[in-house]
């Protein structure tokens, strides 16, 4: 099923959480440059459980006032990239988080996304970031913001089957968090900042 809503006059609109949520036979969405989230506080679950989406072109948002994001992609297995450039997920450079403070489970079983470029949002220390990257087993790249004001922490179940080696000025941290029958280990990964940006893969 596609869906085009290059019609929709969402001008005064402030909610579109679960807008698309659970649409699972949605393969495409066609938003123009008409589709106006200029007022939009909140985006929560706007996409989530859209498992049959390819691709989503995002970059005529503007998201400066959305304060909500927690949930936006989650369970959506499309392919390929996200950010600028995005290949599965492509923003624009209105795609602005500065007033974002809940990013919970935001990306959270996007088990197909391979690179994820979030080097344009705002992270302040204030932000909730519970799984935001759980279940992304297929993740090998992250680009990370600038200015990052908390660390963000890596849980043993997030990057399954992924190797993150730390470069730049980036530093990842891998701390054992307990023992399972003596033998297997669970790990917490501490990633932290100090403001030159940077990329792990």
């Amino acid at each position: 099923t596609a869906k085009n809503v290059i019609q929709f006059n969402t001008s005064n609109v402030t909610n579109m959480s679960n807008m698309f949520a659970g649409c699972n036979s949605l393969i495409f969405l066609n938003f123009g440059y008409n589709f106006n989230t200029n007022n939009v506080k909140n985006m929560s679950s706007m996409f989530s459980g859209c498992s049959s989406l390819t691709s989503l072109d995002l970059s005529s948002f503007d998201t400066s006032s959305v304060t909500n994001m927690s949930g936006m992609f989650s369970g959506i297995q499309f392919s390929g990239t996200f950010g600028t450039n995005g290949t599965a997920v492509k923003v624009g450079s209105n795609f602005d988080t500065s007033l974002v403070t809940n990013m919970s489970n935001m990306f959270n079983g996007c088990n197909s996304l391979t690179t994820l470029d979030i080097s344009m949002f705002t992270i302040n220390s204030t932000v909730t970031t519970d799984g935001m990257f759980t279940g992304m087993t297929a993740l090998h790249t992250i680009k990370i913001p600038n200015t990052l004001e908390q660390n963000l922490t890596l849980p043993s179940n997030n990057f399954v089957n992924t190797t993150l080696t730390p470069i730049n000025t980036r530093t990842l941290t891998k701390t054992v968090l307990s023992t399972e029958d003596g033998a297997t280990f669970k790990y917490a990964y501490t990633l932290t900042a100090n403001g030159n940006g940077g990329t792990l893969t």
